[in-house]
């Protein structure tokens, strides 16, 4: 499925959204010491992904070309995708066939193949999507509010999910002490990844939420 993926992806590898160029710049000035900021010396929170940012400008700041890595990167949490939900559809249904033919569909949705190599964060969002939804449904939930937290820092919005991983956790919870214990520390795992970022955010940018 993999196979079929990258063989259908790279007939439009060169294909790079005008977002991708903001993360490019954002990217090549954070690794030039010039912090997060599309023009230097004028912070800005411009980008919607603080995690996806601080992964391109490691390897700029080690010399890799920002674009391609960008790209690499993207189609590779692309193709780990495919590969987990055959996994989370595993989980749910327990049928080998049906767990393939999610694979299957999701390895020619045109959306997926779209935004896969475009340079953005989208396919990173999704594999922590995924990755958060089958620990969830495992109940391992210390492991899925670390997931949750990494996702928060590519897509915002997914930290409603938090509500979500809380209420899963009430509802399979037969001692509501038990209950509380947990949620607690789901809270304070998913605060210790987010909360540096967002007191950073506000610091320097006087906001929490990207522009």
């Amino acid at each position: 499925l993999v196979v079929i993926f990258y063989v259908t992806a790279a007939g439009h590898f060169s294909y790079t959204t005008d977002d991708s160029y903001i993360y490019f710049q954002y990217a090549r000035n954070l690794a030039q010491g010039n912090g997060p900021c599309f023009n230097a010396g004028e912070p800005s929170y411009g980008f919607t992904s603080p995690l996806w940012l601080l992964i391109l400008s490691a390897g700029g700041a080690v010399g890799a070309d920002i674009p391609l890595l960008a790209k690499v990167l993207d189609l590779l949490f692309a193709s780990l995708s495919i590969v987990l939900l055959f996994f989370v559809a595993l989980e749910l249904t327990r049928d080998v066939a049906v767990s393939f033919c999610a694979s299957l569909a999701l390895s020619v949705n045109a959306w997926l193949l779209r935004w896969a190599g475009s340079g953005l964060e989208t396919s990173l969002a999704v594999f922590l999507m995924l990755a958060f939804f089958r620990y969830l449904l495992r109940n391992e939930y210390a492991v899925s509010a670390g997931l949750l937290g990494l996702l928060s820092l590519v897509r915002p919005e997914a930290s409603i999910l938090v509500g979500l991983l809380l209420l899963d956790l009430r509802i399979n919870s037969l001692d509501p002490g038990h209950a509380l214990r947990e949620g607690t520390r789901i809270i304070s795992i998913w605060l210790v990844i987010v909360l540096p970022w967002a007191v950073y955010a506000y610091a320097q940018f006087g906001t929490v939420l990207p522009a």
